[in-house]
């Protein structure tokens, strides 16, 4: 679930309250809680996670009140609210103690950006060793196996049941098959950001990011197969680290081919999973995989194989599978055809279609597992095992 966050009105008017109330109320994530100013002492005031001033026609109000609340601890965001900026007046607000100014009538995306740093603060032991957000790869080198739903629904489980603050990079530049598995038509894409890397910010950055009703951001491949080629490494490099600035996760969806930006993203990732199906002929790709791997002596990084499409009784048994690769399946995601059919059908994921489904728990725990710190291949079910000893489909 989402952070909730008091939120206190002050100054302004009546109509500019009622205004700004009814816009923070509809913005989500994150939920907030508006409260009105009380008449009550300063101190005696209770605790609230952000305050939204109103600067009207007398600021000299507003100034004295941001005062009040910056003196407080656990000090407040403070977040200034006025129709436009002139150079005097934002000197002032700021001396006052405001951390951001925001022109009336709001910015939708600007506020959750700014709501996005805060939880940042509330959250620090969500990042990884080095405060930044972690990275897993989503890769193979056979097609069809389903890496791009691996990475969406990986994703959307990190954010449902993780509350982890995600998004998604589709490196799978000439295919682009992630915004189709979250049903999503993005009007920017990564070309956007490739002339701006040498003064690329998390404003900039944010607004070419789409995001899903989930609350997850995707970065999107280009439009056109040609423009793939305009994404270097460096630029791969300098947006992934800005990413990882921002959110709790970045799920890189790598695609079948190794490039030198596959090789970026796998340099700043914690976890590479490596993604087959249910056939020897793609496991058997594995340990040319393996060989390429161990060969770049990335410290700090885990590849891990993600058995997808799997069904029990029927086609090469996980041990089979296990063995013609030459490693252990960490994870194992269950086959179900119908339940993705309807998602093909419906702009819905699978969290709002069926979240109690086997196939929801399978990604679910993936993303528990991926989240531990001891994390270790994943035991096949006693069901599992009992359907394929008797040769039953399950």
């Amino acid at each position: 679930m989402d952070d909730t966050y008091t939120v206190q009105l002050v100054g302004g008017s009546d109509p500019q309250r009622s205004q700004l109330q009814a816009f923070l109320e509809q913005l989500a994530p994150p939920r907030l809680e508006v409260v009105e100013d009380s008449p009550e002492a300063e101190g005696e005031r209770p605790q609230v996670d952000v305050v939204a001033a109103i600067v009207d026609e007398n600021p000299a109000v507003v100034v004295d009140c941001l005062r009040g609340w910056s003196d407080r601890s656990p000090r407040p965001l403070l977040i200034a609210f006025h129709r436009e900026w002139p150079l005097a007046l934002m000197r002032k607000i700021l001396q006052a103690g405001a951390d951001e100014l925001v022109s009336m009538p709001p910015n939708a995306h600007e506020l959750e950006l700014i709501f996005l740093k805060l939880t940042e603060s509330r959250h620090p032991r969500e990042r990884g060793r080095d405060g930044m957000g972690r990275v897993y790869a989503v890769t193979g080198l056979a097609g069809g196996v389903g890496m791009s739903t691996v990475s969406a629904n990986l994703a959307l489980a990190l954010k449902y049941t993780m509350n982890r603050r995600v998004a998604i990079l589709d490196l799978d530049l000439q295919n682009g098959g992630i915004n189709l598995s979250l049903h999503l038509d993005p009007t920017e894409t990564i070309v956007a950001l490739l002339e701006e890397l040498e003064r690329l910010d998390s404003i900039r950055l944010e607004t070419a990011l789409t995001k899903h009703p989930a609350g997850i951001y995707l970065l999107a491949a280009p439009k056109r197969i040609e423009q793939a080629d305009l994404v270097s490494d460096v630029a791969v490099a300098t947006i992934l680290d800005m990413m990882r600035q921002l959110f709790d996760v970045v799920v890189v969806d790598c695609g079948r081919h190794v490039t030198d930006n596959t090789l970026v993203a796998w340099e700043r990732c914690t976890q590479v999973l490596y993604v087959t199906d249910q056939s020897l002929w793609s496991a058997r790709r594995v340990p040319r995989f393996t060989q390429l791997f161990t060969s770049l002596s990335l410290r700090g990084v885990n590849a891990r194989l993600v058995l997808n499409r799997f069904v029990a009784g029927s086609g090469a048994t996980r041990d089979e599978i296990a063995g013609a690769a030459r490693a252990p399946v960490f994870a194992c995601i269950p086959r179900d055809d119908r339940l993705m059919e309807a998602l093909q059908l419906h702009s819905e994921d699978l969290w709002r279609v069926a979240p109690s489904s086997r196939l929801a728990r399978a990604f679910e725990d993936l993303a528990r597992r991926l989240e531990s710190p001891d994390a270790t291949p994943e035991a096949p079910r006693f069901v599992e095992r009992l359907m394929s000893a008797i040769g039953v489909r399950t």
